[in-house]
């Protein structure tokens, strides 16, 4: 890297209110030979160096740009270049500021600022200016994700936004292993804009429904219930949060499809609900939830392996579930300790010995045994 000395004298002599000929005077030169100095166009004789760091009262630490004080100024320099420049209208303007981010990373190696600066960029320049400097986007945000020890790590966060809209499919887990709860946004939403960034339309659509139902889970997976005082939730509490899930559910699929893939989130609707309502003391009104319930588990349990359950909904006609093995486990694994064990299930506790909870349990129990055979 050249010695910036020419930077230094030029801001010393101005610091000093002295003039290129004053300096020229002391040094026994011409003032053109500090001129050129000043312009990077030449370096001072070595013999010189002593004369010029006494003069200005300084170290030749200082001359050479290598003491804290000159260093930070030099980067001060690129910051008030970089915020110049930041405005890019055409490709020139992007060469230049492109230039000066190189130059700056060249002199800070280190600066996490200056290569978060580059990777931003490229990747607003576009997804095909991105793709063309695909190994220098990998270097330096690895790098800055890697350094970015600030308390918000914002540069860290965008330097893996950009990776995951710009990085190959196969290589694309080496930066969603970054997503955290730290992120502004979750992964299903910087999938988005993945799609979206690379104008990947069919993808994009998609996943914007599949962010669509996984919001709309995680409501129900809240259930719409208050807390109580005396008890974990509230009974009646729980019997209004199911009956507003239930209804949202119907809102949004075809009410005359029995078998769609809505048929897990109404069974466990229908669960909870039969909960709430018997430990209301609504006990009739809770057996024909429980019933509603189990009988769509044991449709669940049924289902042929390679069935495509879809939603029968406008607003998610491009995602569906397909059964297999593990899409019945998991749906048993919620019913059995419901039917089985009360631990957090107390509120059926009153009915469970009656003649009717027990023809629930069995029916479940012959679903599984049946499904078990055929196997």
């Amino acid at each position: 890297m050249r010695l910036p000395i020419s930077q230094v004298i030029k801001r010393l002599r101005k610091e000093k209110n002295a003039t290129q000929e004053d300096l020229a005077k002391v040094l026994n030169v011409t003032y053109q030979s500090v001129s050129r100095w000043e312009n990077d166009l030449a370096y001072p004789d070595v013999e010189l160096i002593p004369l010029i760091a006494s003069y200005f009262n300084v170290t030749t630490d200082v001359l050479f740009g290598t003491d804290e004080t000159t260093v930070e100024y030099k980067r001060q320099e690129y910051l008030k270049t970089i915020e110049e420049q930041e405005n890019i209208y055409n490709n020139e303007d992007f060469k230049r500021f492109e230039k000066t981010l190189k130059e700056a990373i060249k002199s800070f190696p280190k600066d996490v600022f200056f290569q978060w600066k580059l990777c931003s960029l490229y990747h607003r320049m576009g997804f095909d200016c991105a793709r063309k400097n695909i190994e220098a986007l990998r270097k330096f945000s690895q790098f800055v994700i890697e350094n970015d020890k600030s308390t918000e790590g914002n540069f860290r966060i965008g330097c893996i936004r950009i990776m995951i809209r710009v990085e190959d499919e196969d290589k694309l887990e080496n930066w969603t292993k970054y997503v955290s709860d730290s992120f502004y946004e979750s992964l299903p939403s910087i999938m988005s804009s993945r799609f979206d960034y690379r104008s990947e339309i069919a993808n994009y659509n998609k996943q914007i429904q599949q962010n669509i139902y996984d919001t709309l889970n995680e409501m129900f997976l809240r259930d719409f219930c208050k807390r109580d005082e005396k008890t974990y939730k509230n009974a009646s509490s729980r019997v209004d949060g199911q009956k507003i899930i239930l209804k949202i559910i119907d809102i949004m699929r075809d009410p005359t499809e029995e078998v769609d893939a809505w048929i897990e989130d109404r069974a466990f609707a229908y669960v909870r609900l039969a909960g709430g309502l018997v430990g209301s003391g609504k006990i009739e009104e809770g057996f024909e939830a429980l019933e509603k319930g189990i009988d769509l588990y044991v449709k669940i349990r049924n289902l042929p392996i390679g069935t495509v359950l879809k939603y029968n909904c406008p607003s998610l006609d491009l995602i569906s579930i397909t059964v297999d093995e593990h899409f019945k486990e998991i749906n048993m694994l919620i019913i059995k300790p419901i039917l089985t064990n009360s631990k957090g299930w107390e509120w059926l506790n009153p009915v469970r010995e009656t003649e009717r909870f027990k023809a629930l349990v069995s029916k479940v129990e012959q679903s599984c045994d049946c499904l078990q055979k055929q196997s």
